[in-house]
């Protein structure tokens, strides 16, 4: 299918030199990246997916020719912001990040976004 997501989130809070990444190469990870890149709200270096290695979810370690890490290998990552782009693991993957020592101010939440899905 494909979306076109209207987002209620002030995305000017990032300023345009602020490092994101994003924990979820999925649909709403992709809409994400789109709305910061046409916003120019900072730049995303990479994605964080657990199946970041299997060579049938990402050609050559790439999701939109950004990146894809897994969870691990956060810390190896210099970044102000992560943003969850999941609705349903939104608290599990919030606990993974807690307890690999990253600061919950770090943590930015995709249930603070709303958007409408058009088809």
């Amino acid at each position: 299918m494909n979306y076109t997501h209207f987002f209620k989130y002030d995305f000017d809070k990032f300023n345009k030199d602020d490092r994101i990444v994003i924990y979820g190469a999925s649909e709403i990870g992709h809409a994400i990246l789109m709305e910061i890149e046409k916003r120019k709200s900072g730049s995303v270096l990479c994605f964080v997916d657990q199946n970041a290695y299997r060579p049938y979810e990402f050609e050559s370690g790439r999701f939109f020719n950004i990146p894809v890490i897994e969870p691990g290998e956060i810390a190896t990552i210099d970044y102000d912001f992560i943003i969850i782009a999941s609705y349903s693991s939104q608290k599990q993957i919030k606990t993974l990040l807690l307890g690999q020592g990253i600061n919950e101010s770090k943590i930015v939440s995709s249930l603070n976004f709303s958007y409408l899905d058009l088809y």
